[in-house]
């Protein structure tokens, strides 16, 4: 039975996947590495970030919540350790399973050469340009009546696939991102992105290691936690093959309150998530938690919670009345013990994932308003 639940709750942790970080100096890469892994840059563990690179060899850093995640922060281009069109084996390029090219003015050959050379070895590569939020700024500065910002945009994007497609890339995809603003412009689309692109064993573990930053990858958490609900409902079931009163219960309620707990957290229902969110959208907390409206958070996961939960499917109990039936009586037990945690498992998944939601909407509510306005401004002028 132990080793059972053990198989059952380790299902989504084995696959490992190492993710490179590549640009120059000054192009905003530790930055990037702190948002992607929902960090300030003043948190623990976080990329060390300045106007003075300190980077000097490969540095790993991986998701606080799903170490087996790995963001690595390369040396910049041009540097000693990365001089540009150098030997990529300096840096140990075949470690890695996906790249990405980042910079905050313009892709040049050095980025070019670069994603040449990773394609070439048969790996995906991700151009992203960052600090679009100070051209925004500069661009209203000097024609403020004649701002638009999605038109601004858009020039962006196609000057930097332009600069690319003029060194031989043919159809790159470029996403525009402010780490100051990651509820606007292209990050989700990003996130989306290299989940999509990835393996299924790889997917899976990128996708609960990212923050939520688009109703997609919420979507995407349900259905990659979806995959073990069976597995932890059939641990479940050997306890209540086993004759004895009290035992059935007993196991339910164990895999029920970890493996419940394991759901809030992906979805970052908990108080270490809310803490950083709080941080990183100026929200009081308290705002944030009262977005929770189906569920708890992962540390109210209690036992007693957990069998309201089975009582509440009219499971539990006839569990229990079926346990002092000899053999027979074990095996209905058994069926009925499966079926009371698959229901709760999945009752429960469903609204982690709808207040994983609420709490996106509230925690990004001026960004995606903003957003909307800009959209709907576009519009009217076009």
């Amino acid at each position: 039975m132990a080793s059972a639940v053990r198989e059952a709750l380790t299902f989504s942790e084995n696959a490992e996947l190492n993710i490179a970080v590549i640009g120059e100096c000054g192009s905003g890469k530790s930055s990037f590495i702190n948002a992607i892994r929902d960090l300030d840059d003043e948190d623990e563990n976080a990329a060390i970030t300045g106007v003075v690179e300190t980077t000097q060899k490969p540095v790993p850093y991986p998701f606080p919540t799903h170490p087996n995640v790995t963001i690595w922060e390369l040396p910049p281009i041009g540097s000693p350790t990365f001089p540009a069109g150098g030997c990529l084996q300096q840096v140990n390029f075949s470690c890695y399973d996906i790249f990405i090219l980042i910079t905050s003015q313009r892709f040049s050959f050095s980025h070019a050469d670069l994603a040449r050379k990773i394609q070439g070895m048969g790996k995906k590569c991700y151009f992203v340009r960052s600090k679009v939020d100070v051209d925004l700024y500069s661009a209203i500065r000097r024609r403020p009546s004649s701002y638009n910002e999605e038109r601004i945009l858009q020039e962006i994007r196609e000057y930097c696939c332009k600069c690319l497609q003029e060194e031989g890339l043919r159809n790159p995809q470029v996403f525009l991102i402010s780490v100051w603003y990651l509820g606007k412009y292209d990050f989700h689309i990003l996130q989306e992105t290299l989940v999509e692109e990835l393996s299924s064993d790889k997917n899976h573990s990128l996708v609960l290691a990212l923050p939520n930053y688009s109703e997609k990858i919420i979507q995407k958490k349900k259905e990659a936690l979806e995959h073990g609900i069976w597995q932890v409902a059939a641990a479940s079931c050997v306890g209540a093959l086993v004759p004895i009163p009290g035992v059935s219960a007993v196991c339910n309620v164990v895999v029920l309150v970890k493996y419940l707990r394991i759901f809030s957290r992906n979805f970052g229902l908990d108080r270490d998530s809310f803490t950083r969110l709080s941080k990183r959208t100026q929200k009081p907390r308290e705002e944030l938690e009262r977005a929770i409206i189906k569920t708890r958070m992962a540390e109210e996961i209690t036992q007693s919670f957990v069998i309201t939960l089975l009582a509440s499917f009219a499971l539990a109990i006839a569990s229990s009345a079926f346990v002092w039936v000899p053999v027979i009586g074990s095996v209905i037990c058994a069926g009925i013990s499966y079926k009371a945690s698959y229901r709760t498992l999945q009752s429960f998944l469903e609204d982690a994932a709808e207040d994983a939601k609420n709490v996106r909407r509230t925690a990004w509510e001026r960004e995606l308003l903003a957003t909307e306005r800009e959209r709907e401004s576009s519009k009217k002028v076009n």
